[in-house]
């Protein structure tokens, strides 16, 4: 029996092939967009599940709490909190703490700049579980100078030769010795490693303030014995650091308090200070999967109503199929195997489409998955078996709709009567009313960042070039370079600094004249040298900016105004008042500089020191140069040959600071270009629907025309006849989908501290493009019907 369902069923779908073409194009479409989704979904949440023991790693968070601030949340903490974790909470295994750096690797003669140099404990393999290749993960990072390097890393330093053994240098200064290869870690870990060096040569050489508890520089990591007692641990480690340094705390009127987030969390749920990569967002994976469920909502619409729709095509069929003694069982049984026959084989198209476009979407959406790595056959079972109950879903309404048609109406009106038609109407509302929102989101997503791009920052970013100085041979080179670049007339200004616009400041502890010494504030620090105002253009909005005619501003301060505004003071009153920085530096404000957005526009302006200190401090980090000509090519090759002029062995890199910049918004970047895909696609498919009705409609009222066309009807009036009742269907979605779209888009932006406003033609535009694509879909089938003969018209029933 079941058999001879599929053989009708693929008879009516040869004999009706337009519909089962509309409906067969609407489902894979859908499915297509949702296994992209679900590829995107599943690699997002694949993160930090390589190790071996993922489930009992938990990263220790940092929130730092000064009297009358707000709270802020570090991802980093200080450097002697992992091994007193392990001595005092007896639920910790183990520990682990890192630091990264941009190191060069010299071998043989060769160099090699890594941004994936980690110091840290011996304990890292054992905490994180993952697997060596090479050595032993138990003792290979217990020497005073021992490297544990990835498989990649091995073969683009010592190509096929064994590395165990090898000696390295690390920036021409250390050398170290290579003990162990550990294995890749997948591009599913949100750290990144290239090398691990043991954290005994911070130790031996007095590097980086390992020991102290003011640095806060270190990510770190314990492994429970038993998940179940996080809540436990996290109470016990909440206050520890009152423990070993509360007298300073509370000199300085600050508090930190720690706790744990899971390692599987971070990627996805977690965004704080210092993070060590930018991580993902679980609000657009909510949003896409959302939008996944509107796609295959609009799918089955689609499918409920074209099938009931064109119940009238069929109605003498099933009234035979009565008469001859069918049970309505079995009818329903023969409709829903249409169903889910449709659905696998959409899904079957899917399948094959989705790998076929999903280069593409990596492109669009800044991965690089693989379909093999999630499509494997216990997904595509539990994938099929999905869909063939959705079959069942959207086959369900149709099937007991036709299989009720009563006898004495198909035997009478030759149709199965014009039942199911306020369903219809609802659906195709509904259907227009996502397609509606989905508009309104996609053009305030590309409004938002439009305005977050084009906005004044308050200072000039354009044609600056970021050189960075990653070693501590490039830092005390930087008045050097500077020199020997403006030797060259193509480049303007020149300036080093600790950071460079759209990177995280470091948070440093202040004391301002007239606050008492319990109610320090800490503040974002930017270290720089006298040419900084100079080649970012920034403005003052009082005192003066840094000058060599001035030996004193070396001990002097610029603070920003949302600095000046959060101690008490006025920019005027500013000037002249008293300054300390948290690392034994006093001195005075000689200016307050006009507020300028150093990070990205969804954070606001946070209070900021500025300030000099010697190249040998270590704070140094990028050179900063202005191009003052058109010819970039040129300009960068004049820089590159003053770098090694002064550093023949160093790589040269650079990058331009307004593209950096912008890097802060590939997030809204990608979620924008998938807003236009998956619109457009819902679009689509709703269009593909409201195409089938159409031509319903048109065959259901064939003779009608026909007769209007005898009395004098025009084509224009024939088409404006048959347009109407859908348009007016479309004109309530507009209404409904509207305060919807404005509420949800609402919320979206409240999570940005500098947003654009929500104008009235944004929902006009979205409003006027349904209209057109609504009536573009209608007018194709309305004016044919229109121009047909009404002859034939007449003759067609």
């Amino acid at each position: 029996m079941v058999k001879n369902y599929f053989k009708i069923a693929l008879r009516y779908f040869r004999k009706n092939r337009v519909f089962a073409v509309l409906n067969l194009g609407g489902l894979t479409i859908s499915f297509t967009a949702c296994l992209l989704i679900f590829f995107w979904v599943s690699h997002e949440f694949s993160y930090d599940k390589a190790g071996a023991n993922a489930d009992r790693v938990y990263r220790v968070a940092l929130t730092l709490r000064a009297n009358g601030q707000p709270d802020k949340d570090f991802a980093v903490t200080a450097g002697p909190l992992a091994p007193v974790l392990v001595k005092d909470i007896p639920e910790v295994e183990k520990a682990v703490r890192f630091e990264a750096y941009g190191t060069t690797l010299g071998y043989n003669g060769q160099h090699f700049f890594t941004n994936q140099f980690l110091f840290t404990d011996s304990t890292f393999l054992e905490v994180f579980g993952y697997p060596m290749v090479k050595g032993d993960a138990h003792t290979a990072l217990d020497g005073a100078n021992s490297i544990v390097i990835t498989e990649s890393a091995a073969k683009k330093y010592f190509g096929s030769a064994d590395p165990i053994g090898k000696m390295v240098t690390c920036n021409d200064s250390i050398l170290l010795k290579v003990t162990g290869v550990m294995k890749d870690l997948p591009a599913t870990t949100h750290f990144n490693v290239e090398v691990l060096c043991s954290i005994n040569v911070l130790l031996k050489y007095h590097i980086d303030g390992v020991d102290q508890w003011w640095n806060d520089d270190y990510y770190t990591y314990v492994l429970l014995k038993d998940p179940r007692s996080a809540a436990e641990v996290n109470g016990k480690i909440r206050n520890i650091m009152d423990k070993y340094n509360a007298k300073e705390n509370k000199e300085m009127g600050i508090r930190g308090l720690h706790y744990l987030q899971p390692l599987r969390d971070i990627h996805l749920r977690s965004d704080l200070n210092d993070e060590i990569n930018p991580g993902g967002s679980i609000a657009a994976l909510r949003i896409f999967i959302g939008i996944a469920v509107f796609l295959l909502a609009v799918a089955c619409i689609n499918y409920i109503n074209l099938t009931t729709a064109t119940s009238f095509k069929r109605a003498k069929e099933i009234g035979i199929r009565k008469v001859a003694g069918a049970e309505r069982q079995q009818l329903v049984g023969q409709f829903l195997s249409e169903s889910i026959l449709l659905t696998i084989l959409a899904l079957v198209l899917a399948i094959g489409i989705a790998i076929t476009v999903l280069p593409v979407f990596n492109e669009l959406a800044g991965t690089q998955i693989s379909a093999g790595t999630y499509l494997t056959a216990p997904v595509i079972l539990l994938v099929a078996g999905f869909v063939a109950v959705l079959g069942i879903f959207a086959g369900l309404y149709p099937a007991m709709y036709l299989s009720g048609v009563q006898l004495v109406k198909v035997f009478k009106q030759g149709r199965g009567g014009r039942g199911g038609l306020s369903l219809r109407k609802v659906l195709v509302v509904f259907q227009f009313t996502l397609s509606a929102i989905l508009i309104v989101a996609t053009i305030v997503c590309w409004q938002q960042l439009h305005f977050m791009q084009t906005r004044n920052l308050g200072f000039d970013q354009q044609q600056v070039v970021a050189v960075p100085l990653r070693t501590e041979k490039q830092a005390r080179s930087a008045q050097l370079l500077k020199q020997e670049m403006k030797k060259t007339p193509q480049l303007a200004e020149t300036t080093a600094s600790s950071k460079i616009p759209g990177l995280q400041l470091n948070n440093i502890v202040t004391l301002p004249e007239g606050v008492p010494a319990d109610r320090q504030q800490s503040m974002f620090t930017l270290v720089v040298d006298f040419d900084f105002f100079d080649t970012y253009k920034l403005k003052m909005a009082s005192g003066r900016a840094f000058s060599k005619e001035y030996p004193t501003d070396s001990s002097a301060f610029i603070l920003n105004e949302a600095a000046v505004k959060e101690i008490g003071w006025t920019p005027q009153n500013a000037v002249g008042k008293g300054f300390e920085w948290g690392l034994g530096k006093k001195g005075k404000v000689i200016g307050v500089v006009k507020d300028f957005h150093f990070r990205s526009l969804q954070q606001k302006i946070a209070p900021m020191v500025i300030h000099i200190l010697s190249v040998r401090s270590g704070w140094y980090g990028f050179l900063s140069v202005r191009i003052n000509t058109g010819n970039d090519k040129a300009a960068l090759r004049s820089m590159e040959a003053a770098w090694h002029t002064v550093l023949p062995n160093d790589p040269f890199e650079y990058r331009f600071v307004n593209e950096a910049y912008n890097k802060q918004y590939e997030a809204e970047q990608r979620l924008g270009r998938l807003s236009i895909v998956f619109s457009l696609l819902t679009i689509f498919i709703s269009c593909l629907g409201l195409f089938g009705l159409v031509m319903v409609a048109v065959a259901q009222r064939t003779k009608e025309i026909g007769v209007r066309k005898v009395l004098g009807a025009s084509a224009t009036g024939i088409a404006a006849l048959l347009s109407t009742d859908f348009l007016k269907l479309v004109g309530i979605s507009i209404v409904i989908s509207m305060p919807i779209a404005y509420y949800f888009m609402d919320r979206w932006l409240a999570d940005f501290a500098y947003r654009t406003t929500m104008q009235w033609w944004v929902f006009a535009i979205a409003a006027l493009a349904v209209v057109l694509i609504a009536l573009t879909t209608i007018a194709v089938q309305a004016a044919r019907a229109a121009l047909v003969n009404p002859v034939e018209s007449l003759r067609s029933e």
